[in-house]
């Protein structure tokens, strides 16, 4: 009995043991997954949320005119989402920004060629996501090597937003280059195709001519022959 007493306060206490354990686990990560909720922004008709304050009014329609003229003329969604905080540690800033791209290109570029940039304004650290379908048409790795290109960047000197304006129209830019060749090579691709299908057509009418012209020859020479045993 002793025995059995002994085994049920031995049970009892590694069981508590690693009750405590997990409680205070729980009790050091739940702070800051509440605080690292970082919810997606309404959509932007004209493509810029600038939640962060980052823009001031004429930078703002800058950018907002030249993103509608890129969706409007070669159909590439840009959007430019800036941020207040993520409420995280500097450590994890880039692992939230990745989610929080993750989500926009989920909820805003489905099916379509474009990409997201989004912006930290406590951090001052910017990350850019292209969609599945960029990804297809493009090489992402361009997109990324003019996004972390120094001279856009301009330095540490330049401040955060000029920056950040920067790096947009320059890919705005880019984006619109690589759709613009896009199409031209489409356009080629027609003009040699209508091109081969007009000689194809000509070869095709050349030799129904001359096939209908050699049994027009045999059928008068037969005609002439039969007139002659007459």
């Amino acid at each position: 009995m002793d025995m059995l007493l002994k085994t049920r306060r031995h049970v009892f206490a590694h069981a508590n043991r690693w009750a405590f354990r997990v409680a205070t686990i729980l009790l050091f990560f739940a702070p800051t997954a509440i605080h690292s909720a970082v919810p997606i922004p309404p959509k932007p008709e004209n493509y810029l949320s600038d939640q962060g304050a980052v823009f001031p009014p004429d930078a703002a329609q800058r950018i907002e005119h030249a993103l509608k003229t890129c969706a409007r003329n070669f159909d590439v969604h840009i959007y430019v989402v800036t941020v207040p905080t993520l409420n995280v540690m500097p450590s994890r800033v880039d692992a939230k920004l990745t989610e929080l791209l993750s989500a926009i290109r989920e909820a805003w570029l489905q099916g379509k060629v474009g990409a997201v940039i989004a912006f930290d304004a406590e951090a001052e650290q910017a990350m850019l996501g292209e969609s599945e379908e960029t990804r297809n048409a493009f090489s992402a790795v361009s997109l990324h090597l003019v996004f972390a290109d120094p001279q856009i960047q301009g330095g540490v000197k330049r401040r955060a937003r000029e920056r950040l304006e920067a790096t947009t129209l320059a890919m705005i830019q880019h984006l619109s280059d690589l759709r613009a060749q896009e199409y031209e090579d489409a356009r080629k691709q027609r003009s040699a195709n209508l091109l081969f299908a007009g000689i194809a057509g000509a070869v095709v009418l050349s030799a129904l001519i001359g096939l209908f012209l050699a049994n027009r020859g045999k059928a008068k020479s037969a005609i002439q022959r039969s007139a002659a045993t007459r």
